[in-house]
């Protein structure tokens, strides 16, 4: 156990000056009062942290290690390297200057800091993770249902992250909007606050096995991500009606399912003239 009386601990008289046999290194002003002035008080609780964005662009952005204890020597690294022009991702100080390499450079990244004040004393670290360049790819275009059918609206929803849309350093929040490229020769159009939906209507006899293509991307302050792709088959679909025949019955029966595509008219005279039956 380590004791001492704090006037002498201290080390310094009422103006701040150090008193004989007494320096930054053996003394407690230093630590609890850095600014050489006449403290009545002093705040003992500073938590080192790393000051600076969530995100960078490809203009360089200042992240500053603060509340560190006096006489402290620091150091920083960014990794990975190559989001980062060379011998920008280490250095030394409590201050570094940080941009993208480039304008399509897009990823996440962890800005350290290590601090210590010479051998016995430990080493320390602080780190941030912040998000570089533009938005990456999406990892997810879905429809609203399958399968997708002519004659009817389709909605295809864009997802950066739909397992952790809170990703660290390119949240939701971040992405401005979505840039759709939709199916040629369809009619679509965006929706949503920042148009992260797009609704088709293929029109009927499309067919069977017609592959389409879906293409996204998102947008934040940095720019425009790389195109995400989704490809799918469009069918005309039909829907199924089926009568039981007798019923109520007490032996055999009959069951009739009846084809009836989406257009309402087109089933009515089905349904009329008892074609597109199939009878087990």
């Amino acid at each position: 156990m380590l004791f001492g009386k704090l006037s002498q601990s201290w080390g310094a008289d009422a103006f701040g000056a150090y008193l004989p046999g007494r320096n930054a290194g053996n003394s407690l002003r230093p630590w609890l009062a850095p600014v050489a002035a006449i403290n009545t008080t002093t705040d003992l609780v500073t938590i080192p942290s790393i000051n600076g964005p969530d995100r960078v662009c490809t203009s360089a952005m200042t992240y500053t290690l603060q509340n560190i204890p006096p006489l402290m020597t620091t150091s920083r690294t960014a990794t990975p390297a190559h989001l980062f022009p060379s011998g920008q991702n280490s250095g030394t100080g409590n201050s570094a200057s940080i941009r993208a390499a480039h304008g399509s450079v897009s990823g996440l990244a962890t800005i350290n800091f290590t601090y210590s004040r010479g051998s016995g004393c430990g080493t320390f670290q602080l780190s941030k993770q912040i998000w570089v360049g533009v938005p990456g790819a999406l990892t997810s275009i879905l429809p609203n249902y399958q399968p997708i059918c002519t004659g009817e609206y389709t909605y295809f929803n864009a997802y950066y992250n739909m397992f952790n849309p809170n990703q660290p350093g390119n949240r939701e929040a971040d992405i401005t909007n979505y840039v759709w490229t939709p199916p040629s020769g369809v009619s679509c159009f965006t929706a949503g606050n920042k148009n992260e939906v797009m609704a088709c209507w293929f029109p009927p006899g499309v067919g069977f096995g017609i592959n389409h293509t879906v293409a996204v991307r998102a947008v934040n302050s940095c720019g425009q991500g790389a195109f995400s792709y989704a490809n799918f088959n469009v069918s005309d679909c039909f829907y199924f009606s089926m009568s039981i025949n007798p019923n109520p019955a007490s032996s055999r029966v009959n069951i009739a399912l009846t084809e009836t595509p989406l257009d309402e008219s087109a089933k009515a005279i089905l349904q009329l003239e008892n074609k597109g039956t199939r009878e087990y």
